[in-house]
């Protein structure tokens, strides 16, 4: 066996060692596809503002085959948070691996295009840690909001006047413009026995008329292997097979 082969073996097997001594992390993946009900783990708010995509104008889920879609259409502003009656968050384990990252895709689509300086519509993401306690009583941590990504039509548009970004893309998603799917990385590792929660929200600027909206996708818990590539925890029981060198 090669020394390459060798590496990938002993990365896989920390990942499947991270997964066996954590199994409730893979059940945190939360990438809005089957078998999982829609929205399962999830709080929109309100009720109808979210979607279940599967594919739009130039924008398909990273994790195929949906993914979610908030819109600010007709409402002030449009929320989603990670928990619902059954799953309040995610608790991160005490024995959970320093380098654990929690993962997500996000992409940010306007109509505000062309529109002028007042409608800037906006959109967030927050992660909050709650602090927890242990059987005795004794607390574990304390609340922190940490701020993931934020956007809006004005870094598309700046002013809602001229021409967009270079990073836009006109008509994506069946909108005006907007940004693609971009990965995003947050540290959970250092919140062991405390609970974490996404918190993502799109908000009209002045009128509910004209729409903004946030995709996301692929939330997973994971962390970046010896060649600087993610690799999140999953459920599969086995690693996979390495290729051989021939």
């Amino acid at each position: 066996m090669s020394r390459i082969n060798k590496t990938v073996l002993a990365v896989v097997a920390l990942i499947t060692l991270s997964l066996a001594a954590n199994p409730a992390l893979a059940q945190n993946n939360l990438t809005f596809d089957p078998p999982l009900p829609p929205l399962s783990g999830w709080t929109p708010l309100p009720a109808t503002c979210v979607t279940i995509q599967t594919l739009l104008p130039g924008l398909a889920p990273t994790t195929p085959p949906n993914f979610a879609l908030l819109s600010n259409n007709g409402i002030r502003q449009c929320n989603l948070i990670q928990g619902d009656a059954a799953n309040d968050g995610i608790l991160i384990p005490a024995n959970a691996p320093p380098n654990l990252l929690l993962h997500v895709d996000l992409a940010f689509l306007s109509n505000e295009i062309g529109s002028g300086p007042l409608f800037n519509d906006t959109a967030e993401v927050f992660l909050t840690v709650l602090p927890t306690m242990t059987a005795s009583g004794v607390p574990i941590g304390f609340s922190k909001s940490v701020r993931v990504a934020s956007f809006s039509r004005n870094m598309i548009q700046p002013g809602g006047l001229g021409p967009i970004a270079s990073t836009a893309v006109v008509g994506l998603g069946g909108f005006s413009a907007g940004f693609p799917f971009a990965p995003y990385f947050i540290p959970v590792g250092e919140f062991k026995g405390q609970r974490v929660f996404l918190t993502l929200t799109v908000r009209n600027a002045i009128d509910t008329s004209v729409a903004s909206a946030l995709a996301v996708d692929s939330v997973s818990l994971g962390n970046f292997n010896s060649y600087g590539g993610y690799t999140h925890i999953s459920s599969d029981p086995e690693p996979p097979t390495p290729r051989r060198n021939r």
